[in-house]
This record gives C-alpha cells, sequence and structure tokens, in this order.
C-alpha cells in the first residue's frame, strides 16, 4: 500500500496536478521560482511566475518559458518535449538548462520517488 504522499508525488505523469510548477537552475535573467497556473492559452495550461513578469507556456508545438505568452523575442527557453516538465533549452541571449517540476516532486531522491511510482 503507497505511503501517504500528495497526490502529486503518487500520480505518474508529466503534468503537475497541484497548479504549480518549479522552475530551477542556474539561468540568466534568473527565472527560477514558482510559477502559478494561471489560465489556457493554446490549450493547455499557462503559468505565471510568482511576482515577476515570466511564464510557462505552449505554442502548439512547444513548451517556452518567456516574458509574455506568445512572445519569443528576447532571452527564453524552450522545450520539445511534449510534457510540461522537463529541461529547457536556452535561446537568444538566455543562459542555463532551466529545468521545470511539479513543487511536490523538487528535491525528492529519484530513487524514492521511483518506489512511490511504483507502488501507486
Amino acid at each position: 500500500m503507497p505511503s501517504a504522499l500528495p497526490l502529486a508525488v503518487a500520480a505518474a505523469g508529466s503534468f503537475a496536478l497541484t497548479g504549480e510548477l518549479e522552475v530551477t537552475g542556474t539561468l540568466s535573467p534568473d527565472v527560477t521560482g514558482t510559477y502559478d497556473e494561471t489560465g489556457v492559452y493554446n490549450g493547455e495550461a499557462y503559468y505565471k511566475l510568482t511576482g515577476e513578469g515570466w511564464y510557462i507556456w505552449w505554442d502548439g508545438a512547444n513548451w517556452f518559458i518567456s516574458e509574455g505568452t506568445g512572445f519569443k523575442l528576447n532571452e527564453h527557453w524552450r522545450s520539445t518535449d511534449p510534457g510540461v516538465t522537463g529541461d529547457y533549452e536556452p535561446l537568444e541571449f538566455a543562459t542555463g538548462t532551466a529545468t521545470v517540476g511539479d513543487p511536490a516532486t523538487v528535491g525528492i531522491p529519484s530513487y524514492y520517488y521511483a518506489q512511490e511510482q511504483a507502488a501507486a
């Protein structure tokens, strides 16, 4: 029987069940932090960095972190993965690989997470 972990940890999939995403990495500009689900754009949820003007959004083919939905002119990051979580490559003048994850799983050792996934 699985332990009493938050649903976001015990459920399988690459999506966030909490309505939040966490961006980590050594990034310039610094876009790390917690992103709250804000609405829907191109048929997918989009997220806004708490207190800042950065967004995670879907353009119909790729996921982006940028200064606005539909905005890719300045520093931004892109993921070609169909799921919102994972690594995003820097484009334009951005630096560092941005890693997007569900805040409920950030910092959980991978062997523990894998055991909980198998038990679910």
